[in-house]
């Protein structure tokens, strides 16, 4: 049986979303997010990662989601 990802909504902190997808990363160096590598990943949320980066939120959580 696969685990399951854990949703990750507009609340998610960065670093629990980086956790919870292994993707993730690659998701914001696709939209030239350096969140990544960013000390605010430890208490800045999905929402204002993506706020401060002029990045659609709802298409940030949807891609964050996405499986693959």
């Amino acid at each position: 049986m696969t685990p399951t990802m854990a949703k990750i909504t507009k609340k998610t902190i960065l670093n629990r979303a980086m956790k919870d997808n292994p993707n993730a990363s690659k998701v914001f160096a696709r939209l030239h997010m350096g969140c990544a590598s960013c000390q605010g990943q430890i208490n800045e949320t999905v929402e204002w990662a993506a706020v401060t980066h002029g990045v659609a939120v709802d298409d940030l959580v949807k891609a964050l989601n996405a499986k693959g």
